[in-house]
């Protein structure tokens, strides 16, 4: 009789969880501000409000495809380098012994993929700085340091 229950009580758990209809996750506003409906993200909303001209908006227009065209030429060597980290990573993991050596490899490829995505980020940085004045670049600065204020609060002490 309990065995009975124990299965009947699972068909029944396994029947809602089949039965239920997905509802969208409604996320608040300031969450799901930065993504259009199709998940797209919106890279240069940060400079909405900065009064750019048609020649600016023209400038980060071809920098963002620029940006674009680089990260999908270099797609397949990045996802290779990911999944080699991975693959490396369960391999160090599941031996009986520490092995220094390979445990050495799998950081340095890690610092390296860091480094250059870094170093990508900064140039871009530097690109769009070179398209705003000075007072666009204030703002932005303001702008940024507004949404991040958080981030920058010293703890009491």
């Amino acid at each position: 009789m309990r065995n009975t229950l124990i299965v009947f009580g699972a068909a029944m758990l396994l029947a809602q969880v089949f039965t239920v209809q997905a509802q969208p996750i409604e996320r608040p506003q300031a969450e799901r501000s930065h993504w259009s409906a199709g998940g797209e993200r919106h890279p240069l909303r940060m400079l909405r409000g900065l009064d750019l001209t048609d020649e600016q908006k023209q400038q980060l227009q071809d920098l963002r495809e620029r940006q674009q065209q680089h990260r999908m030429a270099n797609r397949d060597s990045v996802k290779e380098a990911h999944q080699w980290l991975k693959r490396s990573t369960e391999q160090l993991l599941s031996l009986p012994e520490f092995d220094a050596t390979l445990a050495a490899e799998i950081a340095a490829r890690k610092a390296e993929l860091l480094k250059t995505r870094e170093q990508e980020k900064l140039k871009v940085q530097f690109e769009l700085q070179q398209v705003l004045s000075a007072e666009q670049l204030a703002k932005l600065k303001a702008k940024h340091k507004a949404k991040h204020k958080h981030r920058f609060v010293t703890p009491k002490g």
